[in-house]
């Protein structure tokens, strides 16, 4: 019998996680946007999208390691 274990998110990792997905989001919408000039919206747009994709590396590795972290010994 498989039993699913539910996962914690402290608030402030939650928060980083929506943020780094709003900056990718808002770069992809300048860049296919046509409210501002080409080379404007093509440098933001470009800049929000590079900024949201780096930020989600370290986020990656923090909710790895958290998540695969051996049982503490003893544990049942």
């Amino acid at each position: 019998m498989e039993t699913e274990e539910t996962k914690t998110l402290a608030l402030p990792v939650a928060l980083v996680a929506a943020a780094t997905r709003a900056l990718g989001g808002i770069g992809v919408g300048l860049l296919l946007a046509e409210k501002m000039d080409r080379e404007t919206r093509r440098v933001v747009g470009g800049a929000l999208l590079a900024a949201g994709i780096a930020s989600t590396f370290p986020l990656l590795r923090h909710l790895c390691a958290s998540c695969c972290r051996p049982a503490a010994a003893g544990a049942a």
